[in-house]
């Protein structure tokens, strides 16, 4: 090859994947750290443990007292929407019930709220997360006024809440109902078999390792978790016929698991209302609450934490459990 003095010789060396790809993972290292840095101080609440109160309307837009303004009578309104659980299992667009319960603890002391609204969007929860809440707002109904605002859904864990309010109101196309009690056990004994792998479990009793991943199910095992899942099944129906004032075998024939449009569910007398928010507020009227001041209860939610959420949840949906749980669930 002949080459030319004259002109420059350029040589292009290019630089393998493998290096091109460390500066940009350590820049997406860097801001990690820096959020979480920048997140530590300007975030001074932790979103699992604090909430907030605000004076809103119905709608949700919040409202500035005119000045000089003390009420002494307010309608508070608290929020249950996505699945029920604890703060363990939390993540974006769930309810925690600790936060749920220290909000009615609150409610429940403060002589200036004179009702509460359970505004309601959520397919259920945990078993055990939907019975504490049940259980607070039947002693809140004891001193004060408790109506349950059903908007798309209402089912399940969160059917069970409902119920034990004074009333309740769901609009003309909500979901109401699935009256009943899952438990959902993954099994990956099939899949290990064809890879080769085998799980040995060393125990002290043959229901050690009931519902074992790694070992087909047994006859047994299936056995003692369906008297579980009765048990919770048998308190939903009371505590649906009690809450509902509904005989307690009219609540077991409706009560197979189905979801019933609001106007079904009014014919069943699992709630009062299709009218939604318009037959709340009319209730309220009727009830001498309509000069009453609405404050909100909410948990602030964290710019940071919101960031990962999304992430969180994607990788968390693909990863095995760490080991395994026996959930019950109302959903």
């Amino acid at each position: 090859m002949n080459i030319d003095e004259k002109k420059t010789l350029v040589v292009e060396l290019k630089k393998p994947f493998s290096e091109k790809i460390g500066p940009i993972l350590k820049g997406l290292f860097y801001v990690l750290i820096i959020t979480a840095f920048f997140g530590s101080i300007f975030t001074d609440k932790d979103p699992l443990e604090d909430f907030e109160v605000r004076y809103t309307d119905f709608y949700g837009s919040s409202v500035v007292l005119p000045a000089g303004i003390s009420p002494d009578a307010h309608v508070a309104i608290v929020d249950i929407k996505g699945m029920i659980a604890n703060n363990d299992m939390l993540t974006r667009g769930m309810t925690s019930s600790n936060q749920i319960l220290k909000m009615l603890e609150k409610i429940k002391e403060d002589d200036s709220i004179k009702a509460l609204v359970l505004r309601i969007d959520s397919g259920g929860g945990t078993v055990i997360d939907s019975d504490k809440i049940a259980q607070k707002v039947l002693e809140l109904k004891e001193k004060k006024k408790v109506y349950a605002l059903i908007e798309a859904g209402g089912m399940s864990g969160a059917y069970y809440i409902a119920s034990q309010a004074d009333m309740i109101f769901a609009h003309r196309e909500s979901m109401v109902g699935s009256i009943g009690v899952i438990m959902q056990l993954p099994n990956a004994s099939e899949l290990m078999n064809r890879l080769g792998i085998e799980m040995k479990s060393v125990t002290s009793g043959d229901m050690k390792d009931m519902a074992s991943p790694f070992t087909p199910f047994r006859e047994k095992d299936l056995e003692v978790l369906q008297i579980m899942i009765n048990e919770s099944y048998e308190r939903f129906v009371d505590i649906v016929s009690s809450g509902r004032n509904i005989d307690r075998e009219k609540v077991k024939e409706i009560a197979d698991g189905r979801i019933y449009s609001a106007t079904q569910a009014k014919e069943l007398g699992l709630i009062d209302n299709t009218d939604g928010l318009k037959g709340l507020r009319k209730q309220i009227t009727e009830d001498k609450l309509s000069d009453a001041y609405i404050i909100e209860f909410y948990v602030p939610e964290s710019p940071f934490a919101n960031l990962f959420s999304s992430l969180s949840m994607a990788v968390n949906e693909y990863l095995p459990p760490k080991n395994q749980s026996y959930k019950l669930m109302y959903r």
